[in-house]
């Protein structure tokens, strides 16, 4: 089985292979040996060719992030079937769907949540998020490989997780860092459901004005 049982219920973006667009969001809603299938969340399913082959990328904050490459087999509004499932190279994941923004956040050299006595942190500017990271401008000094604690609030949610660098570059007396999220804390984990559901809501809405774009 190329995914584990623990998957189910996790939120998905499913896009076409080659071109890497965005097709549809939903959940995996059952896997088997043969084939995964995905329902509906808040908005119908988007209708897909038979035999299109898709990229779906996968989150779950107790097993991670999963990228997986398969086939159409049916297609309607409420369910997807994919067949031929199969794990995806490195080579072949391309980017998460990402999210365009201006978040201040705070930014603590700690692997894991600070001390109360911790004062001492660096304001940071996140330009863009996907399920698999951040993009994000400081004068904080990272290097690649190393973790450190984010604080932000997306709406009124206040969300806290660690953090690990990727790759840095500069721009004038500042930083600029992609980072991916590190779930290996409970603390993380959490913040994830805010993080998702507020990714998930995005890619909805670009759906809807593409649909509203046809007619």
């Amino acid at each position: 089985m190329v995914l584990h049982e623990g998957y189910r219920g996790a939120i998905c973006e499913i896009k076409n292979f080659e071109t890497n667009r965005l097709l549809s969001v939903g959940y995996i809603k059952r896997v088997d040996n043969d084939y995964i299938l995905i329902g509906e969340r808040t908005d119908a399913l988007n209708y897909m060719a038979l035999n299109t082959k898709v990229k779906v990328s996968i989150f779950n904050a107790k097993f991670g992030f999963r990228v997986v490459g398969a086939v159409v087999y049916t297609s309607t509004q409420e369910e997807l079937k994919l067949s031929e499932v199969r794990e995806i190279v490195n080579g072949e994941r391309r980017d998460y769907f990402r999210v365009d923004m201006s978040l201040e956040a705070k930014f603590y050299k700690y692997y894991g949540r600070p001390p109360g006595s911790a004062n001492i942190f660096y304001d940071a500017q996140i330009s863009n998020m996907s399920l698999k990271g951040i993009l994000a401008q400081t004068d904080m000094v990272m290097e690649e490989g190393d973790y450190f604690w984010a604080e932000f609030r997306i709406g009124d949610k206040k969300c806290e997780c660690n953090c690990r660098v990727i790759r840095r570059s500069e721009e004038g007396d500042e930083f600029v860092y992609g980072c991916e999220f590190v779930f290996m804390r409970p603390e993380s984990a959490m913040n994830m459901d805010v993080i998702s559901a507020f990714l998930f809501q995005q890619q909805q809405e670009l759906l809807r004005q593409r649909r509203k774009s046809k007619y």
